[in-house]
């Protein structure tokens, strides 16, 4: 029974960690993608190519900039609330980035094309998707912390225990990294997505079972 939180723990950290893992390796390859041929594999996607290397790389690393300091922030706030309170808000902020992104991507159908109201609904999502990113940002600090506390259960095996930590780190990636293209592949864009809800909805019933369960309320 001492292994049970931990089992229930791993599928909602390998979720989140196949969603990090296909965002890192496949946004800036499908935004680059060459055109006219995304144009014409995938039209009406504005996210699906057409953009230099220069100005998605600058984006991504925006964003990775804003998370990172997200989660120095989380740090601070997460003593005060249960660690599955803040997974939840983490999924919230998951849910806002997919939402914004999806509607961004049907504005139009390449960065040239990009004029009048949809250029004018695309910036103003752009402040949802970085709220987004700060959110979500607060599901790694919870999800170390979480892990700092199973290992308490079974002193004779912290250090498995806390190697799950980047063991389910790699793994998930390296997933994400698969599976997310195969979505990709079939749908541009829209299948990045698509792909990244159900990675969210598998980590949200495993999240919401430790809750259920009060998993999240042993201490380390």
């Amino acid at each position: 029974m001492s292994y049970k939180p931990i089992f229930t723990f791993l599928p909602a950290w390998l979720s989140i960690n196949s969603l990090v893992g296909s965002w890192i390796t496949l946004i800036i390859l499908i935004l680059t993608y060459h055109n006219p041929a995304a144009d014409l594999r995938f039209p009406d996607q504005l996210l699906y190519g057409g953009f230099s290397k220069e100005f998605a790389t600058q984006l991504v690393g925006g964003f990775s900039l804003l998370f990172v300091l997200g989660m120095g922030v989380w740090t601070f706030i997460l003593p005060r609330l249960r660690r599955t309170t803040v997974m939840f808000i983490g999924l919230s902020g998951l849910a806002t980035c997919i939402g914004a992104l999806t509607i961004i991507n049907g504005m139009a159908e390449n960065p040239e094309s990009l004029t009048g109201t949809p250029g004018i609904v695309v910036l103003a999502l752009m402040p949802w998707i970085a709220l987004g990113v700060l959110l979500l940002s607060g599901f790694t600090p919870a999800a170390l912390t979480q892990l700092a506390a199973l290992s308490e259960i079974l002193p004779g095996k912290r250090g498995s225990v806390m190697g799950l930590y980047s063991v389910v780190l790699g793994v998930g990636q390296l997933l994400g990294a698969f599976i997310g293209g195969s979505f990709v592949d079939i749908g541009g864009f829209y299948g990045l997505m698509i792909f990244s809800a159900l990675s969210g909805l598998l980590s949200l019933i495993s999240v919401f079972y430790m809750r259920m369960q009060g998993h999240d309320l042993l201490r380390s």
